[in-house]
């Protein structure tokens, strides 16, 4: 049995279905008494870290299926801390990201994610993860992995969960099948713990600011790794896997329903094998290499992001580690590619949205890894990510079939490339001399190059001339040529008056058939100064009342 990979995302919903839509308590049926809340959303662990810590403000953040528990945890809260508590509203983003926006209207120290979650690691405030508690009988996931892989015993495994599932998977390794079996050649997926909640520490996690997941195992749990592991980091993960083996290594089991945290783990680790198992119906289901028509479809856009003159950039978290620097980086790439780039919050994506800004050929979503595949079939223009838009830019850059979502290894991956390539442009360190002097060379990075999209050649009008990067300043500047655009006139290398600088918007304004109301100007005979009405709307002087 095979499924198809879907791409999907609710930040792309019109907003129209939330409020006609009937949330369901299909998570949290299996808390009903008091002693089941307080075990569901951990209130004896939270209320430990908060007094711990001495956190004054807490603000609770709930997704829309949990938010008819936030009543009774807040008042079990109140009840065992000294804390103000706040209960936030709808996000204006995802779901799945901690939304550090809300928490400062508030003033909040301390924020408290509860539900699924991408674990994207937030940049100020520190964050409490409660992921919750679904139901799932090991037993039956044992039983239909053996089934699977009764013939290939010596296949190495790599087991992956919702979160909703985390406090399960302790006991997944003291499994006497996993035991005798498999011993050592299954390895948990599991985020990497990180033990110091509530602190700043760069070196914690590769991250600004540290996030507590709850990953302590039960005390009855046996480990599926020995001592000598090393952590690696793919597909925007951390494995803690054994010495002298490789992510690519292993077929990669799947414990959750079909979500978007399963389609983003099959398009970032496509060389492996991937199966996923569904706790709800105890099928486990191969994950077939469907992710090549995502692919394609997402290659498609990448070369519609390279035939572009306009750039929307779209800020799709304002919460999420580093998205600040992500910000800057696509900058300065179009900027270095002499594209023209407008920025936009506009909170969730829809299509109307995004349909009143016509003159933008395409936008780049910075999101969260599990928010920013976007499917834009809908859209008038495609929606693509910032590592497809560096792909598209960057022509000396190769694609190799890996796809990256997450900001750190976007930012550690590509930026000593882009650094070496694509900023350090010999052409402006000469200041005005930069325009070529030679006739017959021209500009390469001007000249026109064929659209796959099209079928014809595309022109390359540079919006921004050549910039340069300052290395010290991390910046980049404009050069010479621009600053004194008035007083020179460019040509190109066949003498022509050359168009250095424009504006797409007014460009796409003069290609538009209606411009508005025709002004007439000089037609028009001016009117002499007439007395205007008196009064107010309900009733002029002028007016005759009954």
């Amino acid at each position: 049995m095979t499924t198809e990979l879907t791409t999907s995302v609710p930040m792309a919903d019109t907003g129209a279905d939330v409020i006609q839509r009937q949330v369901t308590e299909k998570s949290q049926k299996q808390a009903r008494t008091l002693s089941e809340y307080y075990d569901f959303y951990d209130i004896e662990r939270t209320c430990q870290t908060i007094r711990d810590f001495g956190y004054q403000r807490v603000a609770l953040q709930f997704p829309d299926t949990l938010l008819a528990d936030a009543t009774v945890v807040y008042q079990a809260l109140r009840k065992n801390t000294s804390s103000e508590i706040f209960v936030l509203a709808d996000t204006s983003y995802g779901s799945c990201c901690v939304d550090e926006v809300a928490a400062d209207h508030v003033q909040a120290d301390l924020i408290i994610h509860y539900g699924h979650t991408c674990l994207s690691a937030p940049s100020r405030i520190p964050v409490l993860y409660v992921f919750g508690k679904a139901p799932i009988d090991l037993d039956e996931a044992c039983r239909a992995i053996s089934n699977a892989f009764s013939s290939e015993k010596s296949r190495r495994l790599l087991l992956l969960y919702d979160v909703a599932y985390h406090h399960a998977m302790g006991k997944f390794g003291s499994n006497d099948w996993v035991m005798s079996w498999y011993n050592l050649n299954m390895v948990n997926g599991s985020p990497m713990e990180c033990d110091t909640a509530g602190r700043n520490n760069s070196n914690c996690c590769q991250r600004s600011s540290v996030a507590s997941v709850p990953l302590d195992p039960p005390k009855d749990s046996t480990p599926l790794v020995n001592s000598e592991s090393s952590p690696h980091s793919h597909g925007g993960r951390d494995y803690n896997l054994p010495s002298g083996t490789l992510v690519q290594d292993y077929t990669l089991v799947y414990i959750g329903e079909e979500s978007l945290t399963l389609s983003h783990i099959i398009l970032t680790h496509q060389p492996c094998p991937i199966y996923s198992f569904n706790p709800t119906t105890h099928q486990l289901t191969e994950q077939t290499p469907k992710t090549s028509k995502a692919l394609m479809r997402r290659y498609v856009m990448m070369q519609k992001a390279r035939d572009a003159d306009t750039i929307g950039i779209v800020a799709g978290t304002l919460g999420v580690a580093a998205f600040r620097d992500v910000l800057t980086h696509l900058k300065q790439i179009i900027q270095a590619s002499g594209k023209k780039y407008y920025e936009f919050v506009m909170g969730k994506l829809n299509v109307a949205k995004l349909a009143n800004f016509m003159e933008i050929d395409v936008f780049v979503l910075v999101a969260c890894p599990e928010n920013s595949l976007i499917d834009s079939k809908e859209f008038y223009r495609p929606v693509v990510t910032p590592f497809e838009l560096q792909l598209s830019l960057q022509t000396e850059l190769e694609w190799t079939g890996r796809f990256v979502t997450d900001f750190q290894t976007l930012l550690e991956d590509h930026r000593s490339k882009y650094e070496a390539t694509c900023l350090k442009s010999p052409a402006v360190e000469s200041g005005i001399d930069g325009v070529h002097d030679n006739d017959e060379e021209g500009d390469e990075d001007d000249d026109p190059h064929f659209s796959v999209i099209t079928g014809r050649l595309q022109s390359n009008r540079r919006r921004h001339h050549r910039v340069q990067y300052d290395n010290e300043t991390g910046s980049v500047a404009k050069s010479q040529l621009i600053a004194g655009m008035d007083q020179m006139t460019v040509r190109d290398s066949q003498r022509q008056v050359a168009t250095t600088l424009g504006s797409t918007a007014g460009e796409y304004f003069l290609e538009r058939t209606f411009r508005g109301l025709e002004q007439r100007l000089g037609e028009t005979e001016a009117s002499e100064v007439q007395e205007g009405r008196r009064g107010i709307a309900r009733g002029y002087q002028s007016e005759k009342r009954e």
